[in-house]
């Protein structure tokens, strides 16, 4: 029993898995950040999501199943109930017998109860339906390994928005030579959004392409723009870096 009661619902197996359709393009930038709710914030919303989760009699199914499940039902005994069932009436602890090895297993964690998934499922369902407000309040700040807290509209960085009409972004002109941006080489002519939910969370993808362009467009390391006369070599890998953590895309 108390086995059961260490982890009435058993293991947390719950994951969940989101593919996004990822297109290449230019620049490349990847931010993670996780939610950093304040603690009143939090205490709310665990205090609702208690009284709707863990009503009277909430661990009554938990423990019927595993009862149930310790003694295989035959043909004749298919109205077995957890009050009587087989296992009350065999000999207890050192006796060989069903009980004992049922019990053994819950204590030493090789069987375990069930139920995490569904409980975990509810409570998502929960903070993405009747209580998607509150969920909104703790998540509305975002923490970024090694950086600032921000909001989450400046985490996002409107990639989390409809993509605009198409050729009214740009990107950073700093990539470009002068005469690369007078002749509109800096314009986003493909604009691709993707926001996918994950829980209380949020997955957001953009890939924005230009037009082709000639490489002697490019500016160098070093700002300067690069010969525009003669063959050209191709970027090397380490001449153009990704954003740093939470500079967002620019526009």
């Amino acid at each position: 029993l108390g086995a059961f009661l260490a982890a009435p619902l058993g293991p947390d197996t719950h994951h969940r898995r989101q593919v996004l359709q990822i297109r290449w393009g230019l620049p490349l930038s990847t931010s993670v950040g996780y939610a950093a709710p304040q603690g009143d914030e939090l205490a709310t919303t665990v205090g609702y999501l208690r009284q709707d989760l863990f009503k009277f009699g909430w661990l009554t199914d938990a423990w019927e199943q595993l009862v149930l499940g310790a003694v295989p039902l035959s043909l004749g005994n298919r109205e077995v109930r957890v009050d009587n069932s087989p296992l009350w009436s065999q000999p207890g602890r050192g006796s060989g017998s069903e009980l004992d090895g049922w019990s053994t297993a819950l204590f030493r964690g090789e069987r375990t109860s069930t139920g995490a998934d569904v409980t975990w499922q509810a409570a998502l369902n929960q903070l993405t339906g009747s209580m998607s407000q509150l969920s909104d309040s703790f998540v509305n700040r975002v923490q970024q390994p090694g950086g600032a807290s921000v909001t989450a509209r400046e985490f996002f960085s409107q990639i989390d928005t409809p993509a605009p009409p198409r050729g009214s972004d740009e990107f950073d002109k700093g990539l470009l030579s002068d005469f690369a941006v007078t002749q509109g080489a800096a314009k986003v002519v493909e604009d691709y959004r993707k926001r996918v939910p994950d829980g209380v969370g949020t997955i957001c993808v953009a890939t924005q392409f230009s037009d082709a362009i000639p490489v002697d467009f490019l500016r160098g390391t070093g700002g300067d723009p690069l010969a525009g006369t003669g063959q050209s070599e191709g970027p090397q890998p380490t001449d153009y870096l990704p954003p740093t953590m939470g500079e967002g895309f620019k526009f």
